[in-house]
């Protein structure tokens, strides 16, 4: 895209760009692999939807992932075909309606090395499902998803609907292969303190066991129960129900995630920040500097974006308790000191910081491309080909 030359120094980087520093990447995936080390019977299958980019898919690959899942059918058409490794792909949405049935059947056909998965709800939705890939002789497989706590899509656990659903596939849809549930709770991720995240835990954990039961009760087995995230896959691995991790942030992390705390109640995670906006000083003023990054380079859907220093070993030095983060706009972020002999109130025009994204997904959508650094080095620079508005 032009913005980097490699082996560059960071501050030749046009602003705002996103980066990644790809030692923290790499150490955050090994992290995460070494926990559940202790868990034999979970499977990582992380998810493709924090960085939408078929680098890290092969980093991944490298390191030992056999399997991965995405959120939406764009980020699969864009990351497939630079991703050969992604030989098992579980969609973790329902697909709704001709055109993404269509899109779907599509992913089947031109990628025959993969198995592709879905998640269900419905017995309509599975027979469009069935009825569209029996026609072209294709099939995928589905987990059934269980509303555990989400509220958004999902059978109840334990319910009729949820039998009916399984029943229907296993005994009416040959081209569907039933292989379990998916019970992903998204607002369990950052329940604060562990004491409240663990008793959140203990609910979803009897939801999904109500489930499982209902489900062993009519003779139907789950191979797989899939979910889990950055912020209580420790949780669901020791709950001992799950069997496998869907865990995506944990790549990048960002402010959200770093403002829950651990059983000794301190703020902390075993993951490193390595997704970073770099942004430009382009003005000064006598309490404040106007920074280049605005709502079009930084989410602000979880807080405002912690301001740090990205230094050529990888740690941070955070500015947060030197300045007070302003959203600017579309276009401005604002830097306000009262101590101008502070490193915030030294910057100069022309000068560079980065900052930390409150949530890091919809960070990473914003941009095209992700510059690749690496002792405060210039490696590479990636396209975001998944990004998109999620069709």
């Amino acid at each position: 895209n032009g913005l980097v030359v490699l082996m560059m120094e960071l501050d030749g980087v046009d602003t705002p760009s996103l980066l990644v520093n790809r030692s923290g990447v790499k150490e955050n995936i090994q992290t995460l692999k070494k926990t559940l080390s202790d868990f034999p019977h979970i499977t990582l299958r992380p998810h493709i939807k924090v960085h939408k980019c078929s680098y890290f898919v092969k980093m991944q690959a490298e390191l030992g992932v056999t399997r991965w899942c995405c959120q939406k059918l764009c980020e699969a058409e864009g990351i497939l075909p630079n991703a050969p490794c992604i030989q098992d792909l579980l969609i973790t949405n329902e697909i709704i309606g001709p055109i993404k049935t269509h899109r779907l059947l599509s992913l089947v056909e031109k990628y025959p090395e993969t198995t592709f998965g879905v998640l269900i709800d419905s017995i309509d939705n599975c027979k469009v499902l069935e009825d569209a890939l029996a026609e072209k002789n294709l099939s995928i497989f589905v987990l059934a998803e269980v509303n555990v706590g989400q509220n958004r899509c999902g059978v109840e656990p334990g319910s009729d609907d949820l039998v009916a659903v399984a029943q229907y596939v296993q005994n009416s849809a040959p081209h569907l292969q039933w292989r379990g549930i998916q019970c992903y709770h998204g607002k369990l991720q950052h329940v604060r303190t562990h004491e409240d995240r663990n008793k959140e835990m203990s609910v979803v954990a009897n939801k999904v066991k109500k489930s499982v039961n209902a489900l062993e009760a009519v003779g139907i087995s789950c191979e797989l129960v899939s979910g889990g995230g950055t912020g209580s896959f420790l949780l669901e691995a020791e709950a001992g129900l799950h069997n496998e991790c869907q865990a995506g942030s944990f790549m990048f992390m960002d402010v959200d995630y770093g403002n829950n705390f651990n059983e000794e109640g301190i703020k902390t995670s075993p993951f490193k920040n390595s997704l970073f906006v770099h942004t430009m000083v382009m003005s000064k003023s006598a309490d404040h500097v106007v920074l280049d990054a605005g709502l079009k380079a930084v989410s602000f859907d979880s807080g405002p974006p912690e301001p740090v220093l990205l230094h050529s070993d990888g740690s941070i030095t955070s500015l947060a308790d030197q300045c007070q983060y302003e959203n600017g706009g579309d276009e401005h972020g604002i830097l306000w000191f009262s101590e101008p002999e502070s490193e915030v109130g030294k910057l100069k025009v022309g000068d560079t910081i980065q900052l930390i994204p409150g949530h890091c997904d919809p960070s990473v959508n914003m941009h095209d491309s992700i510059v690749i650094v690496d002792k405060g080095k210039v490696v590479e620079e990636v396209i975001v080909e998944g990004r998109g508005v999620g069709k």
